[in-house]
């Protein structure tokens, strides 16, 4: 009766161990594809030019948002230039995308995560005023 009772319980726990490595990507799981991302210091009639999105920006503050990913770059095209500019956007790793995958042992969950882009935040606010002086 003792042996059958830690048997099973030796099966269980290597059940659970099982679960936890496929349950990879704890961040693609978890977390949305797109985050909200505020514009800051904008000049009237800016333009900002991402993931095939061209989005008008008012004076001030804007709110626009977009696909989380590891070095997200977009273009700011000011009033009075003839081009745009590139420019990358900071991101950082999140807290599921660190602390999730950790917890469970999962190596292909932070390759899972890192190629989605969801284990990532994307630095808030973009300040324009350095971009369009």
């Amino acid at each position: 009766m003792f042996v059958r009772c830690c048997l099973s319980s030796i099966k269980s726990s290597v059940l659970l161990v099982i679960i936890t490595l496929c349950l990879g990507g704890c961040a693609t799981i978890v977390r949305s594809s797109h985050q909200s991302v505020r514009v800051v210091d904008a000049p009237e009639k800016a333009k900002l030019m991402f993931q095939g999105k061209v989005v008008s920006l008012s004076q001030g503050s804007n709110v626009v948002t977009m696909k989380r990913e590891v070095a997200p770059v977009v273009q700011v095209k000011c009033p009075g230039s003839t081009s745009p500019r590139n420019v990358t956007v900071g991101s950082s790793p999140g807290m599921w995308f660190i602390v999730g995958n950790f917890f469970s042992w999962s190596i292909p969950g932070y390759l899972v995560d890192y190629f989605t882009g969801k284990g990532w935040n994307i630095d808030s606010p973009i300040q324009l005023s350095s971009y369009c002086s």
